[in-house]
């Protein structure tokens, strides 16, 4: 709530973006270092719905953090 009533006109879309972005990529990182040690993985536990979450929420974290960026130069 600070941040709304303290940042300049459109300052919060590129908090925001920049937050995105960078939440795209540990959800990019943490999905690639399982994929990496599946073999140890998978002899415990089969790969579950949760993988395919991450891969599903990467592309979209990391457009959506482009969009917000991108929309902020059009003001």
């Amino acid at each position: 709530m600070f941040q709304l009533y303290t940042m300049r006109r459109g300052g919060l879309f590129y908090a925001t973006g920049l937050c995105q972005l960078c939440t795209s990529v540990a959800v990019f990182t943490g999905a690639l270092i399982y994929a990496i040690h599946a073999e140890e993985i998978l002899a415990k536990h089969p790969f579950g719905y949760c993988f395919a979450l991450a891969w599903v929420a990467f592309p979209l974290a990391l457009v959506s953090g482009i969009i917000y960026i991108h929309l902020r130069k059009w003001e």
